[in-house]
């Protein structure tokens, strides 16, 4: 088309569109436009276009916008999911908090704490702890006993993210195991695999030098029947105490024991300690002869042990072994012809001591020694026999040398001899308090010789030999009659009188020094003319008259050593009454027949009998009796 053309077009349209412009109404156009409003005019056809192009980008960016929020919750949704049936045993964690420096007998509390981080529920867990046998685990901390070093608490299930504490409380005992240490294992079965998983942690412990210690000293070797000394020493350098401590000795196959500081207060090898305080150290002194073959080794265990109720803690244990060795010199002794002997107060004791050379070798300058270990012998009564000898006061021995026994000098091989000498018991035997108790008379005899060799890496081997003698409880039982007594009232005349009625009181005092006595009792009779009152004091003591025999019986059962003298004598009194016959006039009327006391020293395994006097109205004792003698 040429331009003119194009120009006319486009002019003559503006025109006709100018022209319907001002064209205000036309009532044929209007119906015939009416008629076409169904269709869409070109111009309301741009303005769509418009509208339809503003609009597309929004909503365009909107529903992408969309769709992305919901592809990520989508994606969320679906890890969540996944994640909640997946398993990491990552998030499975057990571990241990607790003291790392332990001391011997140190009472200890650790926490394993266990969790599942999971949203997995476990099933079938079990926590198994794992430990030095020096841990003992108390029975409150819940947990299965296996064996000394394993324990087992079954927990069953645990939760998605739980978290539980187990409280595992215990002491350490004494320490022989090379390494310490405790574990803590967690084993659990998740829901979702059905294959067991295992979580542990070991926690490394260290020895505190702090705690109980226990240290024994003795020789390491002695002949056959020699004495050894055991001096057992205990420490407690920590700053806790420990409570209900015994100390229990096992001494080996042909050990004797003859004496121990302090006394064992169960059987012969245990010592009730008490309590141990921090910084408390003790000793016990434990001695007595050993017996066996030449070269056989002796051991003894010495256990330092913690009581609470049934539980046994050991705190500290120490082994000491001692070898028999060949005696080069050989001494015993005897105590009135006998090895084994029982003591009583104001006793005359003889000694004998053989003594002889067993080796190959002459040896020279021998001396014999013998100590005492006492204070209930009278030194001022000593009397040494044709040997002589001399008596060291400040150590308390007696010594022989060549200057006594010549043949000392230079004894030959098998050459011997025998040394005697007589010294008495007390006869005032001082009893203070409870510490005097139990009494032994110890002595110890030993010969030595310059020549008698020192094996390497032990003690010189020195032959001695000890012997102990047991006191017999000093007892003393009286029995008194009395007229004039100040808790029992009599009444009736005295001298008694042909058929008149006179009462009397009759006591029974015993005194017991040393020893505890079990099974004590008094007997006795009182003649037929004698009658019964059924008076008696005090109360508190048991007496029991038979009229049918007249028999008369104070049951006293146990008798306290020291009663009498820092405890109160037993004591016990009863009333009763004659009525004189014209035949005994100018005569003493029987009262009470001979008194027995019988009883059981324990300490010295033997019986006690003794006879008290028999009574008549003649009682010397109460001279208020003016003699006695019935008159008319």
């Amino acid at each position: 088309m040429a331009l003119g053309d194009l120009k006319k077009e486009l002019y003559q349209n503006d025109a006709r569109k100018r022209a319907h412009e001002k064209t205000i109404y036309n009532p044929d156009k209007s119906r015939t436009a009416q008629n076409r409003l169904g269709e869409e005019s070109p111009w309301q056809a741009q303005e769509r276009e418009g509208l339809e192009r503003s609009w597309r980008g929004p909503l365009l960016r909107i529903a992408i916008a969309f769709g992305v929020v919901v592809l990520l919750l989508f994606a969320a949704w679906t890890f969540i999911t996944i994640r909640a049936h997946l398993f990491d045993v990552q998030r499975l964690t057990v571990t241990i908090d607790g003291p790392t420096t332990v001391g011997s007998g140190m009472a200890a509390t650790y926490i394993v704490r266990y969790t599942n981080d999971n949203s997995v529920t476990l099933t079938d867990a079990r926590l198994e702890i794992e430990h030095t046998p020096a841990f003992i685990i108390d029975e409150a901390s819940g947990v299965r006993y296996d064996s000394s070093d394993h324990s087992t608490l079954i927990i069953g299930e645990i939760a998605p993210h739980e978290t539980k504490d187990v409280r595992i409380q215990g002491r350490f005992e004494d320490f022989a195991d090379s390494e310490i240490y405790i574990k803590a294992v967690l084993s659990a079965v998740p829901s979702t695999t059905g294959k067991r998983v295992v979580r542990e942690q070991r926690l490394g412990l260290m020895r505190s030098r702090e705690g109980l210690s226990l240290t024994v000293d003795a020789q390491k070797s002695v002949p056959n029947n020699g004495v050894i000394e055991y001096i057992v020493r205990y420490t407690n350098s920590s700053t806790q105490s420990y409570e209900n401590v015994t100390l229990v000795a096992d001494f080996p196959q042909g050990f004797t024991l003859q004496s121990a500081e302090p006394e064992a207060t169960d059987g012969d090898h245990t010592w009730q300690l008490g309590t141990i305080a921090p910084g408390t150290e003790g000793r016990v002194r434990i001695r007595g002869m050993l017996s066996g073959v030449v070269d056989d080794v002796k051991m003894s265990v010495f256990t330092l042990a913690m009581h609470n109720g049934a539980t046994r803690s050991v705190l500290a244990r120490e082994e000491w072994t001692t070898r028999i060795a060949q005696a080069a010199l050989t001494i015993t002794q005897r105590v009135n012809n006998a090895t084994t002997y029982v003591a009583h107060a104001g006793e005359n004791l003889s000694y004998t001591l053989i003594y002889k050379n067993t080796s190959d070798l002459g040896l020279r300058d021998v001396v014999v020694r013998v100590k005492f270990d006492d204070r209930i012998l009278d030194y001022t009564d000593l009397r040494l026999g044709s040997s002589g000898g001399s008596l060291e006061a400040q150590t308390r021995s007696i010594v022989w040398r060549a200057a006594d026994i010549p043949a000392l000098a230079l004894l030959a091989p098998g050459q011997g001899g025998r040394i005697d000498f007589t010294i008495p018991v007390r006869s005032d035997i001082t009893v203070r308090d409870d510490s005097d108790r139990n009494l032994v008379i110890s002595t110890t005899a030993e010969i030595d010789s310059p020549d008698v060799p020192t094996p390497i890496g032990e003690n010189k081997v020195i032959s001695s030999n000890t012997l102990r003698i047991k006191l017999a409880s000093p007892v003393r039982f009286t029995t008194e009659g009395f007229y004039d007594d100040f808790t029992i009232k009599n009444t009736g005349p005295v001298p008694p009188i042909v058929n008149e009625k006179t009462t009397f009181t009759i006591r029974w005092t015993l005194t017991n020094a040393t020893n505890v006595l079990t099974n004590a009792k008094v007997e006795a009779f009182l003649p037929t003319s004698v009658h019964w009152e059924g008076v008696t004091f005090p109360e508190s003591e048991t007496l029991q008259f038979n009229p049918r025999t007249h028999k008369i019986v104070w049951h006293l059962g146990e008798v306290e050593n020291g009663t009498g003298y820092f405890r109160k004598a037993r004591e016990v009194r009863f009333q009763i009454s004659v009525t004189p016959t014209i035949d005994q006039v100018g005569e003493a009327v029987p009262l009470l027949k001979e008194s027995v006391f019988t009883a059981h020293d324990t300490f010295t395994n033997t019986n006690i009998r003794i006879v008290g006097q028999a009574k008549t109205t003649a009682l010397s004792e109460d001279p208020t009796t003016r003699g006695g003698m019935v008159r008319n």
